[in-house]
């Protein structure tokens, strides 16, 4: 999803400095063709050039918006996310930690039991080796 956006934004980004780069290049072709004098063509590329100025200053401004709300909306989807990772985190730690303790538990218990019957596995060894002596 990601990758559309940015791949969108790319596309936008191209098409409009084409565009800049179409209307500037047309508009100084145009003035420099035009049968006027010096003075008039350099005050007329002048006010064009301003014009350019001015129309990609307000594109670029145009573009700032559209880029601040691609990253407040990634931020609050970023949120969301987070959000919901943190409570399926805490419902499944809350799903697993009575389980681990019952392993715990039942670890320890066969511990006892193990333990138990290798002392019993002893004393008879004990026994057994007493009698053969």
């Amino acid at each position: 999803m990601n990758d559309s956006r940015e791949s969108e934004g790319s596309v936008f980004l191209k098409i409009f400095i084409a565009l800049i780069t179409g209307f500037a290049a047309g508009a100084v072709v145009g003035i420099l063709y035009a049968p006027k004098a010096g003075k008039e063509t350099r005050k007329e590329i002048i006010e064009k050039s301003e014009e350019v100025i001015d129309k990609g200053k307000k594109n670029v401004e145009m573009i700032k918006e559209k880029t601040k709300d691609v990253v407040d909306k990634s931020i609050e989807k970023f949120e969301e996310v987070k959000a919901k990772s943190e409570d399926f985190i805490d419902k499944a730690s809350k799903a697993i930690n009575p389980k681990i303790e019952e392993g715990k538990e039942k670890i320890s218990e066969i511990r006892e039991k193990f333990t138990e019957k290798v002392k019993e596995g002893k004393e008879k060894a004990k026994e057994v080796e007493d009698y053969l002596s």
